[in-house]
């Protein structure tokens, strides 16, 4: 990988050395899976990209291209100046060199670890999970990465960032008598080898055990658990909403509810970047903008819009270093590490107190909701009844409806701990009341 970092870099002075104003990205990245299907290995799945972005800005307006040559650099700048006669009119000015946080997430073990390793911990997970039940499928994948990206502009900030991922996710599926598909699963990742594996196989073999029985239920009005896999259903028509491209637009329910109480005062919502957990940690954002953690909702008011520079500049607001990019587009504003609040409740306790109500773990499909507006109605995937404080079943064939503000005004419990699900870190969930449709 240094070869091509030094030849990356390489790239990247001569495209910066072709324009005025600009700034570019590198990314460079390698994969490594073993992936079983149905009880077997299927295949050992290698990968290795890179890409160089460019974006200039040229009378007051600006473009971007990008290629994965390295003798394609004249291209590039061609290309994004061509980009820029038809680009939308921009007037930012660009970071100089700032100190950038540099954490520990490049681990040697994990770059190389060996694949014959991987394929035995997919051999022992199969045969773990089929003591369970024979006559389910097992789907297993164990991956690793490595991966480095870096940022410079003309302004002089030169930024890199190199990291490394280990990970595992692991499923089981059972076509049942009447023709239905139970399927559950779980994973874990991290920049070291440590993986929480008592979590992931416990937390797989308690779904599965408990989604055996199958119950009915009645339409009407029941107490809502919300499992960490399902937070984003909770949050992601507040993150549209807080979405300052959508503030911009002018399309965001949020747009005069700043410092304004959206939710209850025992829920809080951080954007983290550096947040230590995370497998999604970012020293500095798409712009080159160094930020750090920034509240979206403080218990129960919404606080922050997500702004990058263009977005920023466009509301005549300041840019909270917001920024998210890929490669081949614009920066455009967007969220890191979401960190939820958490309360006092163990998961049993949660469960115990519900008279009636739904464990929610998965939702299948779209359903009808429309996000912007908050409003949610969709298919229950995976969920369980309760009824007297016990799981009585896995829930079919109903449909959970409302509108997440309403929601999010109601919760009446939290865990006390966090979850890692991605880039998201989240408790177990208890809302008082929501219409489910049996």
């Amino acid at each position: 990988m240094p070869e091509i970092i030094g030849q990356l870099g390489g790239a990247m002075k001569k495209a910066l050395g072709s324009i005025q104003k600009g700034d570019g990205v590198a990314a460079y990245s390698v994969d490594t899976s073993a992936v079983f299907e149905n009880n077997r290995l299927k295949s050992i799945e290698d990968s290795e990209r890179f890409a160089i972005g460019l974006r200039v800005f040229e009378k007051g307006k600006v473009g971007n291209s990008f290629v994965n040559s390295f003798g394609d650099i004249d291209i590039l700048v061609r290309n994004a100046y061509e980009s820029a006669s038809f680009g939308d009119p921009v007037e930012i000015d660009l970071p100089p060199m700032a100190d950038y946080p540099k954490p520990h997430v490049f681990h040697p073990e994990v770059a190389e670890y060996p694949v014959e390793d991987a394929v035995k911990i997919g051999e022992d997970a199969v045969r773990r999970l089929k003591e369970l039940d024979k006559r389910a499928q097992i789907f297993v994948e164990v991956s690793k990465s490595r991966s480095f990206m870096s940022l410079s502009n003309t302004s002089g900030f030169d930024g890199s960032h190199e990291e490394t991922e280990f990970s595992f996710g692991a499923s089981m599926s059972l076509v049942e008598d009447d023709g239905g598909l139970l399927d559950v699963g779980y994973g874990d990742s991290n920049y070291s080898l440590d993986l929480d594996w008592d979590t992931v196989f416990g937390n797989i073999e308690w779904r599965y055990k408990n989604a055996l029985n199958k119950v009915s239920i009645d339409t009407g009005e029941y107490s809502l658990l919300l499992a960490p896999d399902i937070s984003d259903l909770l949050i992601e028509p507040v993150l549209i909403a807080a979405n300052g491209k959508n503030l911009y637009k002018g399309i965001s329910v949020l747009s005069d509810k700043e410092n304004q109480a959206i939710a209850g005062e025992n829920f809080s919502l951080t954007d983290d970047p550096l947040y230590a957990d995370s497998t999604a940690i970012t020293p500095f954002d798409g712009d080159g903008i160094v930020s750090g953690a920034m509240p979206v909702i403080e218990r129960g008011v919404f606080r922050n819009f997500a702004l990058d520079l263009t977005t920023a500049w466009r509301l005549g607001r300041q840019t909270n270093g917001r920024a998210r990019r890929g490669i081949s587009g614009l920066p455009s504003p967007g969220f890191t590490n979401l960190v939820f609040s958490t309360g006092n409740s163990t998961l049993d306790e949660m469960i115990s107190s519900v008279k009636r109500g739904i464990f929610l773990v998965m939702t299948l499909g779209g359903g009808q909701s429309n996000l912007t507006a908050g409003d949610i109605s969709v298919n229950i995937g995976l969920g369980y009844l309760i009824e007297d404080g016990k799981i009585k079943g896995r829930v079919k064939n109903a449909m959970i409806a409302g509108n997440v503000y309403d929601w999010l005004k109601s919760i009446s419990a939290m865990e006390n701990r966090l979850h890692k699900l991605g880039s998201v870190f989240a408790p177990h969930i208890l809302i008082d009341k929501v219409s489910v449709a049996g």
